[in-house]
Protein backbone atom coordinates (compact mmCIF):
# COMPACT_ATOMS: atom_id res chain seq x y z
CA UNK A 1 0.00 0.00 0.00
CA UNK A 2 1.38 3.04 -1.25
CA UNK A 3 2.15 6.07 1.59
CA UNK A 4 -0.30 8.50 0.96
CA UNK A 5 -2.85 5.72 0.59
CA UNK A 6 -2.06 4.34 4.57
CA UNK A 7 -2.10 8.15 5.41
CA UNK A 8 -5.88 8.78 3.65
CA UNK A 9 -6.82 4.75 4.91
CA UNK A 10 -5.41 4.19 8.27
CA UNK A 11 -8.44 1.85 9.21
CA UNK A 12 -7.35 0.11 6.18
CA UNK A 13 -7.05 -3.68 7.00
CA UNK A 14 -3.37 -3.13 4.91
CA UNK A 15 -2.64 -0.92 7.64
CA UNK A 16 -3.55 -2.86 10.81
CA UNK A 17 -2.23 -6.27 10.33
CA UNK A 18 0.94 -7.38 12.07
CA UNK A 19 4.11 -6.39 10.27
CA UNK A 20 6.25 -8.75 8.79
CA UNK A 21 10.34 -9.52 10.07
CA UNK A 22 11.05 -7.72 7.05
CA UNK A 23 9.37 -4.88 7.34
CA UNK A 24 9.97 -4.61 11.25
CA UNK A 25 13.47 -4.55 10.05
CA UNK A 26 12.92 -2.05 7.59
CA UNK A 27 11.36 0.12 10.31
CA UNK A 28 14.05 -0.11 12.90
CA UNK A 29 16.70 0.21 10.06
CA UNK A 30 14.45 3.50 9.40
CA UNK A 31 14.80 4.64 12.95
CA UNK A 32 18.28 4.14 13.72
CA UNK A 33 19.29 6.24 10.55
CA UNK A 34 16.86 9.00 11.79
CA UNK A 35 18.52 8.94 15.44
CA UNK A 36 22.05 8.67 14.19
CA UNK A 37 21.36 11.96 12.09
CA UNK A 38 20.35 13.59 15.21
CA UNK A 39 16.58 12.98 15.45
CA UNK A 40 15.36 14.15 19.13
CA UNK A 41 12.03 12.28 19.02
CA UNK A 42 9.97 9.78 17.46
CA UNK A 43 6.15 10.37 16.66
CA UNK A 44 4.05 6.62 15.68
CA UNK A 45 0.54 6.59 14.80
CA UNK A 46 -1.57 4.56 17.00
CA UNK A 47 -4.22 2.92 15.69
Amino acid sequence: MAYATTIYFPGAAAWQRQATRAQEGALLGLLDRDLADGALGIGLIVG
